[in-house]
């Protein structure tokens, strides 16, 4: 296995990044938003008539 050398024992440079919401989140790309896993659906395979008027 080869050694990794380093030029100086120190970063240099550090890199913070702050987000301050969810929806900041979202704008960069960071996270993505959650699909659905099922979309609800009231009339499961046909329209059910209302048989009470």
């Amino acid at each position: 296995m080869a050694a990794r050398l380093r030029c100086s024992d120190s970063s240099k440079e550090e890199l913070r990044i702050y987000y301050n919401s969810r929806g900041n989140l979202l704008a960069h790309g960071v996270i993505s938003s959650p699909t659905p896993r099922w979309t609800p659906d009231p009339f499961p395979g046909r329209f059910v008539l209302d048989r009470l008027s």
